[in-house]
């Protein structure tokens, strides 16, 4: 592990370009293009058909994707001059992968089955768009777009800036400055989930890149993701798949 005299002789343009990137396309994100913010600007009633009800939360999640992993992308390409592939995109080493997902994914879902009180909290943020409640085809068609949630998510905090900054600084505070970011971004949710993401942050950035792959923590983050919005909608909203 490098010492803190030689990682800051390391943040040079590389290190520094992907701060500034990291530091602007997300907060512009959260704070102007999220679901909330697009759900008030466009409308939020049901009715118009699954598309049209859904409008906010695809635009949000098509915005999340241009921010969070096609500018970043860019920047890889044409400011860095690196290789995608170095910055987690592709399976890498998938027998590890597998088995890190088989080990791992069971671990994140046992307080969402559980439940308790926190379930209730959480209730209260999701699914981040009540339209996927309209109907059982509002909430497949909801979940398959959150996939593009979760990928920018991914290849942004676990792929660009968690592979930049190991570059600088090494592994373990390469792994805690995404995580610091990604946690940062959960501040207003229950302190549970808060928590949550601080354990998450610090199990799939160890992942990514025991594994060279931002696949394997996308994975099991959407599993997370989809598992948390059923269980919660199917106990605590009025909803039930196939009724």
């Amino acid at each position: 592990m490098k010492s803190l005299r030689e990682a800051l002789r390391t943040v040079d343009r590389r290190t520094a370009t992907i701060f500034l990137v990291a530091a602007a396309v997300a907060p512009t994100w959260h704070y102007f293009l999220g679901v909330g913010t697009l759900e008030r600007l466009l409308g939020s009633e049901t009715g118009h058909g699954v598309l049209r009800d859904l409008l906010p939360a695809l635009a949000s999640f098509a915005a999340m994707f241009f921010l969070l992993a096609v500018v970043p992308a860019l920047a890889v390409r044409h400011l860095l001059g690196d290789r995608l592939r170095d910055y987690g995109l592709g399976l890498g080493d998938v027998r590890y992968g597998v088995l890190a997902t088989l080990a791992t994914v069971p671990i994140f879902m046992v307080p969402i089955f559980v439940g308790g009180p926190q379930m209730g909290e959480l209730a209260e943020f999701y699914p981040v768009s009540r339209a996927a409640l309209a109907s059982p085809a509002h909430f497949v068609a909801y979940e398959a777009a959150y996939l593009l949630f979760y990928a920018s998510w991914e290849f942004h905090f676990r792929g660009f800036l968690l592979f930049g900054a190991e570059k600088a600084f090494g592994m373990w505070p390469a792994i805690g400055i995404s995580m610091l970011a990604s946690t940062l971004m959960h501040l207003v949710k229950p302190v549970g989930e808060f928590y949550a993401a601080i354990f998450g942050g610090l199990i799939w950035g160890w992942i990514a890149i025991r594994t060279r792959s931002i696949f394997w923590p996308l994975l099991m983050h959407y599993a997370v993701g989809v598992t948390n919005d059923l269980v919660i909608s199917t106990n605590f909203h009025d909803f039930r798949l196939g009724s």
